[in-house]
């Protein structure tokens, strides 16, 4: 009997254990027939950064700032800046989810997406939770995280 309780006590503890945990986090979002902005979420880091991958202007680059609500989901920003100098124009993407399973918040909680001045560009993007490897991939291709334009063919 006392055993029995023991193993319910056990399991229960491990259920908060895992439910507590965060992971590490992928998603992409394509758009221009063969332009791609990855987004990770690096548990150990308390981060979001970022990657964009396919033939972009020269000094293409990107940057996030995050935040947490009062509920413990994550909140990044992307601005993504494309060009250099005088002929630079920023866009942002907005994303937010809950780290302990990587899912974006409802729509109806905040919009996950292209936001703001020329956000209309970026109609036809299409934005999706990733595996994991696809974003060490793309690491391991692009530098994920250094903030950088590349040319990716198979991101």
């Amino acid at each position: 009997m006392r055993s029995a309780s023991f193993v319910r006590l056990l399991l229960a503890s491990s259920a908060y254990i895992t439910h507590a945990s965060a992971e590490n986090c992928c998603w992409s979002d394509y758009w221009a027939e063969n332009n791609r902005l990855w987004l990770t979420w690096d548990e150990p880091a308390g981060a979001v950064k970022c990657g964009l991958a396919g033939p972009l202007y020269p000094g293409t680059r990107c940057s996030v700032e995050h935040a947490k609500d009062v509920d413990g989901n994550t909140q990044a920003l992307a601005n993504v800046v494309f060009g250099d100098g005088e002929n630079a124009n920023t866009f942002k993407f907005l994303i937010a989810f809950d780290p302990h399973n990587c899912d974006t918040l409802p729509e109806d909680q905040f919009v996950t997406g292209w936001v703001g001045w020329g956000s209309f560009l970026f109609k036809k993007h299409r934005f999706k939770k990733e595996k994991m490897h696809r974003c060490t991939d793309v690491q391991d291709h692009l530098g994920l995280g250094e903030n950088v334009a590349g040319n990716a063919s198979d991101a």
